[in-house]
């Protein structure tokens, strides 16, 4: 099954750890106030066919 960011009840119901969603409740709007954009410029860089150390 896939989650998203509005399955978190459900995702924690499904994991029987409940008591993880009410703690994501409580603290949910402190992390949407610091989780905001800095301001600074952001790159991604990606590659293909590039083999890596580890996976």
């Amino acid at each position: 099954k896939n989650y998203t960011s509005n399955d978190y009840e459900e995702f924690f119901r499904d994991m029987k750890y409940s008591t993880a969603f009410e703690m994501y409740k409580d603290t949910r709007s402190h992390a949407e106030i610091s989780l905001q954009p800095p301001g600074v410029e952001v790159y991604c860089f990606y590659g293909t066919g590039i083999s890596t150390p580890d996976k």
